[in-house]
């Protein structure tokens, strides 16, 4: 497996933690997780993970050694797949959403503006989310 592939769906169990409103430590654990394996520079983890040495870099732990199993095995992680199950549809596309450009702003402004939130931004988006159910 491709670290890059690997480092992104880490990347987005990450997000979806985050936007559900996880603990931040497990957040943080796989971002860190993520950046150890895009800094890798073998082009295939697949024996660094069957031989379970990748464990032994910083930010590799049990689950995370978990999630990347399952992707060098099947191709894909039963984790992640839950987390996109159980998180609302739409959540993760708000995140994308730029912040607003006021009409006749510069391009300089507008450039700015199209930058993402801080990273505050998820959880105000699933507090905003819950919010909006109460009101359905």
């Amino acid at each position: 497996m491709d670290p890059q592939v690997a480092a992104h769906r880490l990347t987005e169990i990450a997000l979806l933690l985050e936007v559900r409103g996880e603990n931040q430590f497990k957040v943080r654990a796989f971002v860190h997780a993520a950046r150890t394996v895009q800094g890798l520079e073998e082009e295939d983890i697949t024996p660094l993970v069957r031989s379970r040495e990748i464990s032994k870099l910083p930010g590799i732990g049990s689950t995370t050694l978990a999630v990347l199993s399952d992707l060098v095995e099947t191709g894909d992680s039963d984790y992640l797949n839950l987390l996109r199950e159980t998180t609302p549809a739409g959540l993760v596309e708000m995140l994308r959403v730029p912040v607003s450009v006021q009409p006749g702003s510069t391009s300089s402004t507008r450039d700015s503006a199209s930058k993402r939130l801080p990273s505050s931004k998820p959880r105000r988006v699933m507090a905003a989310w819950r919010n909006c159910r109460g009101l359905a």
